[in-house]
């Protein structure tokens, strides 16, 4: 508005590789890994500077720019973004009454390149504000399973892992064990780990999420884990999001607003059946249009897929 002076809004791009990122005034990349890394991508931010746990990136993930930001970095919203994973502000759909009053959606849009029009997805800065600053908190929408939300991550990693993680936040949240037990009961999963806060609310976040992380890490035995298993942690981030926010829906305070989000295909995709099945080489933009992403068609894939391995 005329006379106001505009919010501070950052979002970072968590990024390992030298990746193209559009020019934005608000979109900033952000080299996750650093002190792990050969060497620092020039002209872009680092996770190891300042306070930071960079080199907790194998097993934090995206988490260890989260972390940065959370220490280092001063804005009025907090957003975070994949290289490849953009959200879309085309369409934004507030929360009310703890749901989004859609009755079908499909979580995510498909593109070639972030080099092409981006227009189709309103990633600039105008349409950017417009939409970030009408709210609190926004995220992703939930793209709808044929199993569980606790379910789902026993299919794909150790579902010990979940429990240890559940019983240390009903341990110390106890007044979040109904949101945890309603999230991790619920088909509708929050993935991604991407979304934008107002200030008081990212922090309020970090400082719930990471004593969490925390003190998982420090019940877990890692030494029989392989490298992917050893991300877990990462893993355990994104179901305690949803957890938080269930719980923020259910308190009703916060302006709150699902948005799909963009997938950048830059080449084809390695798909894996099952934990240890064979991997192939998958052009999802083929699949996601035979079989569309919150479809009951691919649930029904899902499921064979499931019953043939």
């Amino acid at each position: 508005m005329k006379g106001q002076s505009m919010s501070d809004i950052k979002i970072l791009v968590a990024t390992h590789k030298e990746f193209y990122r559009p020019e934005n005034p608000l979109i900033f990349q952000v080299q996750v890994g650093s002190a792990l890394a050969d060497h620092h991508i020039e002209g872009i931010l680092h996770d190891d500077e300042g306070e930071n746990i960079s080199k907790k990136n194998r097993s934090y993930c995206e988490l260890t720019a989260q972390y940065w930001a959370w220490k280092n970095l001063q804005a009025d919203y907090y957003g975070f973004f994949h290289y490849r994973r953009y959200m879309s502000f085309k369409q934004n759909f507030p929360v009310i009454n703890g749901k989004i009053q859609l009755k079908r959606w499909t979580p995510y849009l498909e593109a070639d390149s972030l080099e092409g029009d981006l227009s189709p997805y309103d990633l600039d800065e105008m349409h950017m504000r417009h939409v970030i600053e009408q709210y609190d908190v926004i995220t992703v929408l939930s793209e709808r399973m044929d199993v569980t939300a606790y379910e789902q991550f026993g299919q794909f990693h150790r579902i010990g892992d979940l429990d240890r993680a559940i019983a240390i936040l009903k341990e110390m949240y106890p007044e979040q064990a109904a949101a945890c037990d309603a999230y991790m009961q619920s088909k509708y999963i929050y993935f991604c780990n991407m979304y934008i806060m107002k200030r008081e609310y990212f922090h309020a976040y970090m400082n719930w999420l990471f004593p969490v992380l925390e003190k998982f890490e420090s019940q877990t035995d890692f030494s029989g884990y392989s490298d992917k298993e050893k991300r877990v942690t990462g893993y355990i981030a994104e179901r305690l999001f949803g957890v938080y926010y269930t719980w923020l829906k259910q308190q009703g305070s916060a302006k709150c607003a699902e948005v799909p989000y963009v997938i950048f295909h830059q080449n084809v995709r390695e798909f894996q059946f099952g934990k240890k099945g064979p991997r192939i080489k998958v052009d999802m933009r083929k699949v996601n249009q035979l079989i569309p992403a919150g479809t009951m068609r691919r649930r029904m894939v899902r499921r064979l897929l499931r019953k043939e391995l």
